[in-house]
């Protein structure tokens, strides 16, 4: 399979969106992943047959079980904190950038003009 790489601020833009906290899960794992079952109280380690567990935990007991998925949790936890601070820094920049160019001068200004009036001649308000 043959994956195309997004440039920088698309990237950047995906993660933003992806860190978000309503769509963070379900977009990166999807469904059915454990640790975000786990998580989120839709399953239980207990509910699960060891044949159901990633290989490297069906050898552990279920305390060790336990500690690991806790363990991986927490990684994932610091991650997410981490994206969050980043996304917010890039976002402060964006506006802060934004508020520092000349609004008159920029392309994407001259089209969001356009959009507004034309808009407005058709009754949609922005």
């Amino acid at each position: 399979m043959h994956q195309l790489a997004a440039s920088g601020a698309v990237a950047a833009d995906i993660s933003s969106y992806r860190s978000s906290k309503a769509v963070e899960a379900e977009i990166v794992t999807g469904g059915g992943e454990l640790i975000n079952d786990l998580d989120r109280g839709t399953v239980t380690l207990e509910d699960l047959k060891p044949e159901d567990l990633p290989a490297p935990l069906q050898a552990l007991s279920p305390e060790e079980q336990k500690a690991v998925i806790a363990e991986k949790s927490a990684e994932r936890a610091a991650l997410r904190g981490e994206i969050d601070k980043l996304v917010q820094a890039r976002e402060a920049y964006i506006a802060e950038k934004l508020a520092s160019d000349s609004p008159g001068d920029s392309f994407d200004k001259a089209v969001e003009e356009m959009v507004h009036e034309q808009g407005a001649a058709k009754g949609i308000l922005y």
